[in-house]
């Protein structure tokens, strides 16, 4: 089983918009003493930051705006997003670090850098994010179930089962936790309740980019259609 496996699931669908805040909040201050057209350019800046639908212009944007304000801590996590997407995980790894150490009081740092983790098989160092994440917001739904990934790559069932059963508890229609569990079930030789929760999982989200994998889970468990 690759490293990989699932990763697109611990963020997909609508929990997987909430990687990161809204950045319009932080030229409060910095746009008072500056011009209406050069505050509307960073407020721009700010939307192409954002995106999640154009890596290479969110990068740019957000490079262009540390200019502006070099101790932002989200904006070196949305360009450390955008690295993610772009397959550049040094990279993102390194902005998350930033965010971390210019607001540690925030989660999404934290969750970011574990998923980053992931990726690279890091496991250890995933599941640690993912505590630190948790510690500042317990509700973290997505956190959960990335570090009941982590622990299932260890080998680590009963920490994995309780984490994505905390996951769901928060965000029962959350198909990468359904997904996960899945995984886990069969691991443990449960069968029909692994694919119960791996068909559950695509019914909630059938356009995963990684869905197939699911469904090749399924036939290796010998689900019919």
């Amino acid at each position: 089983m690759s490293g990989s496996l699932g990763i697109v699931w611990l963020w997909s669908g609508a929990a997987g918009a909430r990687i990161g805040r809204n950045l319009l909040p932080l030229l409060t201050g910095a746009v008072v003493a500056i011009s209406p057209p050069a505050a509307m350019a960073q407020l721009d800046l700010l939307k192409d930051c954002q995106r999640y639908d154009h890596s290479e212009r969110a990068i740019q944007a957000c490079t262009e705006l540390l200019r502006v304000l070099p101790d932002a801590a989200p904006i070196y996590n949305h360009r450390g997003i955008a690295y993610m997407q772009r397959g550049e995980l040094a990279r993102a790894i390194a902005d998350y670090t930033v965010a971390i150490r210019l607001s540690p009081r925030d989660a999404w740092p934290h969750y970011n850098r574990g998923r980053a983790l992931l990726e690279q098989n890091d496991f250890a160092g995933a599941i640690e994010d993912f505590t630190q994440a948790l510690a500042r917001r317990g509700d973290n739904a997505l956190a959960y179930n990335g570090r009941a990934w982590g622990y299932y790559k260890l080998g680590k069932l009963d920490e994995a089962m309780h984490d994505v059963n905390r996951a769901l508890a928060f965000d029962p229609h959350y198909a990468a936790a359904f997904d996960t569990r899945g995984h886990l079930y069969e691991a443990l030789g449960k069968t029909d309740a692994a694919i119960a929760d791996l068909r559950h999982a695509l019914k909630l989200d059938p356009a995963n980019p990684l869905a197939h994998i699911t469904r090749e889970a399924l036939q290796r468990l010998g689900a019919k259609r």
